[in-house]
């Protein structure tokens, strides 16, 4: 337990009451930050569960640059924008957590055991938060125009946002930027994101979810998809356009990479 701070009651805590005794014990200026602030805010790949035991995510707390205290997870950085409060708990900025995020992140691994790097991580992170208007490509740019390339983390966001198609709307769910970055991984970069598809009397048929030329790429599942019978009805009107229907199912995307692939490169030789 931290120095000067006392728990009653069960020896353990989920992660957002060893959250709230962290930030206690670290005095009235301190500020989760990083994977911690990623958590809080719900980023994609961060999220927050209820009950979520302490160990999941280190606890990475700001101070700042006056504080003399020294710790491996106490970091005494300038803020680049206002602290906000999330579950009561006091936690960086949405840009400014973006920005730092990397610099607290490894090598990971996803559901279905492929590698994803820092960046990886971020654009996860940063997709859900584009997503939700919490933040915008021009802020984030106009942060890091102020930090400097020094700043721990700053290097890693300004990879995520060099390799993000310029003016591309947001993904619309975790699923979607997975793909994304398996067919990248695979040389497949010239992929269009939540693209409108109308019939030949110019009729909106539906807004789908990524466009590889003639081939369209839905992520098929009941969280981002739940009305079975409307979808196939719109899949039906989008092959009689000439357009190719390709299904993606999360087993597919993570434990049938390889197959899926294939598949998608037999479609393409086929659209050519």
């Amino acid at each position: 337990m931290a120095f000067g701070v006392y728990v009653i009651g069960s020896p353990t805590s989920t992660w957002e009451q060893s959250a709230a005794i962290q930030l206690a014990s670290c005095g009235p200026d301190a500020v989760l930050a990083r994977t911690a602030a990623a958590r809080l805010w719900q980023l994609d790949g961060f999220a927050l569960r209820p009950g979520d035991p302490a160990r999941v995510l280190p606890l990475s707390v700001n101070v700042p640059l006056r504080d003399g205290r020294r710790s491996p997870r106490l970091h005494r950085v300038r803020s680049l924008e206002p602290f906000a409060v999330e579950k009561d708990l006091r936690v960086t900025g949405i840009n400014q957590t973006l920005v730092d995020l990397g610099a607290d992140l490894a090598i990971a691994l996803s559901p279905g055991g492929h590698r994803l790097t820092p960046a990886d991580q971020v654009e996860l992170a940063l997709e859900s938060a584009l997503r939700d208007g919490r933040t915008t490509v021009d802020r984030l740019e106009a942060v890091l125009g102020t930090c400097g390339s020094r700043r721990e983390g700053a290097s890693v966001l300004r990879a995520v946002l060099d390799r993000r198609p310029l003016g591309a709307p947001a993904t619309e769910s975790w699923m979607e930027t997975r793909c994304i970055q398996v067919l990248r991984n695979d040389g497949i970069v010239d992929v269009e994101r939540q693209v409108p598809v109308y019939d030949r009397r110019g009729r909106l048929i539906g807004r789908v979810d990524l466009m590889l030329r003639r081939i369209i790429l839905e992520c098929d599942g009941k969280q981002f998809h739940p009305d079975f019978e409307k979808d196939r009805e719109r899949w039906a009107a989008l092959q009689a356009m000439g357009h190719l229907v390709l299904p993606i199912t999360f087993r597919q995307l993570e434990f049938g990479t390889t197959a899926l692939l294939r598949t998608l490169r037999e479609l393409l030789a086929v659209a050519a």
